[in-house]
């Protein structure tokens, strides 16, 4: 009988580990699976993520560029002005919106940067 109980009893554990190996078989599958989806969803997150930092970058460009056309529009404005050229500091004056922002509402007074950027009005002269 000590025979036939150690054979059940092998039987047993050999029918145990391989449920077992089986379960492990299945986890490890599923786990590559669920690597493989989240990979593809940081690839897709990483590739949008990039894009919106290229279009920022773009944005950028075009801020910065602005701001040169309207630094540009002022000096020449600025120099016209200092001249005497009033025909030239109209013309500045009456450019379409945004390249002109930075002369917008001076109204009567005349206005020019000092070195330390900050704005003081000129009389006529």
């Amino acid at each position: 009988m000590t025979a036939h109980t150690s054979d059940t009893s092998t039987r047993r554990l050999e029918i145990i580990a391989a449920i077992i190996l089986s379960l492990a078989s299945l986890l490890t599958a599923w786990s590559s699976y669920q690597a493989a989806q989240w990979s593809r969803t940081q690839s897709i997150k990483s590739n949008s993520a990039v894009t919106r930092m290229v279009e920022s970058s773009q944005f950028s460009t075009l801020a910065s560029q602005d701001a040169l056309v309207d630094v540009i529009t002022f000096t020449g404005w600025l120099e016209a002005m200092s001249t005497g050229d009033q025909v030239l500091a109209d013309f500045y004056r009456a450019l379409p919106d945004g390249v002109h922002a930075s002369l917008r509402g001076m109204g009567g007074a005349q206005a020019a940067a000092e070195p330390g950027g900050a704005l003081v009005s000129l009389r006529d002269g």
